[in-house]
């Protein structure tokens, strides 16, 4: 199980773009993520999230279960699992086993809910001087340690 902590904040896409210039990315990738639901919503009220994300033809299961959500931060236990194709639904019994609740499979809600699939073309490991150059823009640290 990990623990994953991010940071979420709503910037304007020339913002975005900005903040793109002071990284240096080892490639970009493109990704799906397929999102699924048991069919109470039981999951969603508790804070429970299910998605398989597609590379290419590698599928990734990720459980992920609220540990804290403060405005921007958020931390959950994640959970990840190969997969060999896309699944229609995730089993309750896995469910169960890795959040304790009881539900029914959770099924795949992505296309159903009428809408489409979001590819996102995501950048990869920024080196540290980049971050460094990004903290620096932010005021996060001193202009000394950017030279």
């Amino acid at each position: 199980m990990l623990i994953e902590k991010e940071l979420k904040a709503l910037i304007s896409e020339e913002k975005y773009n900005e903040i793109l210039t002071y990284f240096t990315w080892d490639k970009a990738i493109t990704h799906t993520n397929n999102y699924y639901l048991d069919e109470k919503r039981i999951l969603k009220k508790a804070g429970v999230s299910i998605r398989v994300r597609e590379i290419g033809n590698e599928y990734l299961l990720q459980i992920k279960t609220t540990v804290l959500r403060n405005r921007g931060l958020h931390i959950k236990n994640e959970y990840q699992e190969k997969f060999n194709c896309l699944p229609n639904a995730i089993k309750s019994k896995k469910i169960y086993d890795i959040t304790g609740i009881e539900t029914g499979d959770a099924m795949d809600y992505s296309q159903k809910r009428g809408h489409d699939l979001v590819k996102r073309k995501v950048l990869e490991k920024p080196t540290e001087s980049s971050v460094a150059r990004l903290l620096g823009v932010w005021g996060a640290v001193s202009p000394k340690v950017l030279t």
